[in-house]
């Protein structure tokens, strides 16, 4: 299921995932629902702002933290 950011709570996505359904999100295009999306550890993200995306992501892997 793709979700947009401003349905993504951990509740939300506790529900979806009891059922057995997988977790995406789209339009994620700033640091603060990147981060959302990480914490919730969601396989797959869209963006409209890769530069965005790409940044964020290398600012984690320079910390050593997971994608």
């Amino acid at each position: 299921m793709h979700l947009h950011p401003t349905q993504l709570t951990e509740q939300v996505v506790g529900y979806v995932r009891a059922a057995a359904v997988d977790v995406h999100a789209w339009d994620v295009n700033d640091v603060e629902m990147f981060q959302l999306c990480a914490d919730l550890d969601l396989p797959w993200v869209t963006t409209d702002r890769l530069e965005h995306a790409l940044e964020w992501r290398a600012a984690r892997s320079s910390t050593g933290l997971r994608l």
